[in-house]
Parts: structure tokens; sequence; C-alpha cells
């Protein structure tokens, strides 16, 4: 997994088409690593469509809740 550390080389290969195509892209929270890190999904669209893609990625976040929670490191930190 990557962490918020990793270097931007090492993800661009996933950001690549959708910035070449000039699509729509959007990235929303769907978890945590066994390590506590943030874990993204990444919904890509027709180009144009932007409607379609925070549509969905609305009502994912809706179904899931995930915004909701914190990664147990920051919730620790938070008590401290």
């Amino acid at each position: 997994m990557l962490s918020a550390a990793t270097d931007v080389g090492q993800i661009a290969p996933y950001m690549f088409f959708a910035n070449l195509t000039g699509q729509p892209a959007i990235s929303v929270p769907c978890g945590f690593t066994s390590d506590g890190d943030p874990v993204g999904i990444q919904i890509v669209g027709r180009p144009f469509d932007e409607a379609t893609v925070l549509g969905v990625a609305g009502l994912y976040e809706r179904a899931t809740r995930w915004y909701e929670h914190a990664p147990p490191a920051a919730t620790s930190a938070a008590m401290a």
C-alpha cells in the first residue's frame, strides 16, 4: 500500500491516463490498511461527465460512510 509519504513518481502511473485524456476523476475514502493508513478508491468517468463521477462518489460515500472515520493514529493523537 502507498502511504502519505509515498513519492509522487510512484503513484503517477495510476493518475496518468485520466490526466492525459482529460477524464474527470475523484478519489474517495474506502477504508484503512492494517497499519492504519487511509485508502481511497478512484472513480473515473467519461470525458466531460463530471456530474456522473460526482454522483457516483456521493452515492458511495453515503452508502459506506468512510468519511466519518478517522485513522486509528489520528484518533489516538486526538485523545492525547
